[in-house]
């Protein structure tokens, strides 16, 4: 049988056998799987998949498993394989109950996990609470899972409308499971409710600010805590922890090479995070990926899964009385105004915010320096117009009376226009296909005008050289994408921006 050494690269063979698993994935405190976060985060904005917390099987989703029973002794290097498709995968989740779904009935107590809740009322306001929760368990000892400790719903009529995360028990974690041991959540709630938009405000017509969003009457306060594992799970834990997640075939272009596949890598370097799976030029010893037929095989440790298990512990309610309406104004909420106003020019000498555009996402290829590009320097620059769906190919066109302004730091979220010109496109209709790679494009700027340096504050620019300050670059006019498929995607402005330099 293949040994930890033989499958698995050096980021998880390093790794400890007594899976202190808070710092095994990147990023610091493990993600447990990555689809938790994104779930939790459709939740939040309403969305509308349903989440199976009682339907987390293997069958159905493992196609392939070249596994026998693991005794609780087995090898701790013994590795393992399984072979599912990718968007099934992809679509394995755990944990967080979607917004407007029916919590399920109180269960403090399962398969030897017990949760516990304390609740203090603060104040003398029925809606401000504090609880505190903690899961224990006294089973047998059994191979590790993961254990969410606890998070917060609030429900009206027994649907879900908000949650709370306030102490960060939502988080999960990996850890092996012995007779004895003991998980707290801390506060998950430690705040006055009402005061956040319910998640359903997402779902359907934007709303008016007079249309109500919590309507008086009886609420109920629930905490959830689940403990759950399958050889799926394993195995997508530990490619999180060899720096890959498994995005699936709604998530953009994904090959080597590709726009999307760039753009996620550069952000998983800059923020110490997972990319996909699919962006990988080598997929890491043991994996194997069949894009064709859409499936992949995912190397695990036989130590690390025993069996599956399926826990969902749900606290008795926790009851909140509100006795007035509250509309989503009184929650600070506006809805956008049906027609975006248009946009102004951007003025020689102005002071104006860094964004409110609707731009296309455009970044320098090598920062140049302030007064290169205020020279008229020719500069590569990377075009990434995201776009839903399959649309990959089209021709991106740029309006002939296109303005640039350069734009200099002039206080926290403050810009002042210190140039202003024209922007010259080479070529002036830009080939995009996200299939590949970044267009070859560049833009320099002519007829630079230099503004008056401003004698009013904000004072931090005054006296400022900006070739050491944070800068824009604000080329406004109209962007329009036409893909292959006859749809279009419009923009009004691209905002390139500078860094501070020496």
């Amino acid at each position: 049988m293949p040994t930890l050494h033989d499958l698995m690269s050096e980021s998880i063979d390093g790794r400890a056998r007594a899976l202190q698993a808070a710092d095994a994935s990147p990023g610091g405190s493990t993600r447990g799987l990555i689809g938790r976060r994104r779930r939790r985060n459709a939740a939040m904005a309403g969305g509308s998949s349903a989440l199976a917390v009682g339907a987390l099987v293997v069958a159905g989703v493992v196609q392939e498993s070249r596994r026998d029973d693991a005794p609780a002794s087995a090898d701790p290097d013994a590795v393992e394989f399984i072979t599912t498709d990718v968007d099934a995968l992809n679509q394995l989740d755990v944990g967080f109950l979607d917004c407007g779904e029916e919590v399920p009935p109180t269960l403090t107590e399962d398969q030897g996990f017990t949760q516990s809740i304390a609740v203090d009322r603060a104040g003398n306001s029925s809606d401000a609470l504090r609880i505190t929760a903690a899961v224990d368990y006294n089973g047998p000892d059994r191979a590790p899972v993961f254990v969410n400790r606890g998070y917060a719903v609030l429900t009206y009529n027994n649907a879900v409308v908000g949650y709370s995360f306030s102490g960060g028990g939502g988080d999960d974690s990996f850890e092996t499971v012995t007779r004895g041991s003991h998980w707290t959540a801390g506060r998950v709630l430690d705040q006055a409710l009402f005061q956040d938009l319910p998640c359903l405000a997402y779902q359907g017509a934007w709303p008016s600010s007079d249309d109500v969003a919590y309507p008086a009457g009886e609420y109920q306060v629930y905490v959830v805590s689940q403990a759950d594992t399958s050889a799926p799970l394993v195995a997508l834990h530990e490619l999180e922890g060899n720096g890959y997640y498994v995005a699936g075939t709604t998530r953009g272009v994904l090959n080597p090479g590709s726009i999307d596949c760039q753009s996620y890598v550069d952000d998983g370097r800059s923020w110490n995070q997972v990319v996909p799976l699919e962006c990988a030029e080598t997929l890491p010893p043991g994996v194997q990926l069949d894009r064709e037929s859409g499936s992949v095989t995912l190397p695990f440790h036989s130590a690390d899964y025993s069996d599956d298990l399926d826990v969902t512990l749900v606290s008795e309610p926790v009851g909140v009385t509100l006795d007035h309406d509250i509309t989503f104004g009184d929650l600070g909420f506006t809805p956008p105004p049906t027609e975006p106003d248009p946009v102004q020019r951007l003025a020689c000498g102005e002071f104006t915010g860094s964004g409110g555009y609707d731009e296309f996402e455009t970044d320098f290829m090598d920062i140049p320096s302030f007064a290169d590009l205020a020279a008229g320097a020719e500069v590569p620059i990377l075009i990434d117009v995201y776009t839903s769906g399959n649309r990959s190919r089209g021709t991106l066109h740029i309006q002939d009376d296109a303005t640039a302004a350069l734009l200099i730091e002039g206080g926290v979220g403050t810009y002042w226009v210190a140039t202003v010109g024209t922007p010259v496109f080479t070529p002036s209709e830009v080939a995009i296909d996200r299939s590949k790679g970044y267009p070859d494009a560049s833009v320099r700027l002519e007829s630079m005008t230099e503004c008056p340096e401003p004698t009013e504050p904000p004072w931090t620019l005054l006296n400022r050289d900006p070739s050491v300050v944070q800068w824009l670059l604000a080329i406004q006019g109209d962007f329009r994408v036409d893909w292959e498929d006859g749809t279009t995607t419009t923009a009004d402005a691209i905002t390139l921006r500078g860094r501070a330099e020496g």
